[in-house]
């Protein structure tokens, strides 16, 4: 999915969205060295979870909430947004 993820770098990551879920940033981590982002739902529900580094792993990760349920749409659009973060954290784009 074309223009899901960010750019690690940016002094200000957008919101990126998708069918029926949105990213929004929460700005950098603690450290500065990535951002984090929210999920949520399009239409208004409570927060799904959210996207931050997972340094054990050296990738960006999907934090639910807890007792969230999801289709196979909203997991393929989050794994393609965290893969893409992840790419991107990594090649310095």
């Amino acid at each position: 999915m074309t223009g899901l993820h960010p750019t690690p770098g940016a002094s200000d990551p957008a919101a990126y969205s998708g069918t029926h879920i949105e990213f929004a940033p929460n700005g950098p981590s603690a450290t500065g060295k990535t951002f984090t982002w929210t999920v949520e739902p399009k239409d208004g529900g409570p927060t799904l979870g959210d996207v931050k580094w997972f340094s054990r792993w050296r990738k960006y990760s999907f934090y639910p909430a807890p007792n969230c349920v999801f289709e196979q749409t909203c997991l393929r659009e989050i794994a393609e947004f965290v893969e893409g973060c992840t790419r991107e954290q990594r090649t310095g784009i």
